[in-house]
């Protein structure tokens, strides 16, 4: 048997973001992405709201979920309170820089 129907749409609560502004972490530690040590800002989810912005690297730790933040994203946390991730544009000289670096290595 297959059934189909219309169901109206669940209501998410929403905050506001007034405006964007910028993240401080708890603290700054070492991490490792891809083998190399970096400083990493690690970030408490409670600490967060809509329109908190920061750049990776990145933890950001809480009750019920961690997000990791690579080095070349930064993230946002929108209006339902998800961390949206996105890449960090880079400039010409650090992309000559880092294919030269890779090239030679």
């Amino acid at each position: 048997m297959t059934a189909t129907g219309l169901t109206r749409k669940p209501s998410l609560p929403r905050t506001p973001i007034r405006a964007s502004s910028a993240a401080a972490p708890a603290r700054v530690a070492p991490a490792s992405f891809r083998g190399k040590t970096v400083a990493t800002g690690y970030y408490r989810w409670e600490d967060l709201g809509p329109g908190s912005v920061a750049s990776g690297p990145a933890i950001v730790a809480g009750g019920q979920a961690t997000a990791v933040v690579p080095p070349g994203l930064s993230f946002r946390i929108d209006e339902l309170g998800n961390l949206i991730a996105t890449r960090t544009p880079i400039s010409r000289a650090r992309r000559r820089t880092e294919a030269a670096m890779a090239a030679a290595g």
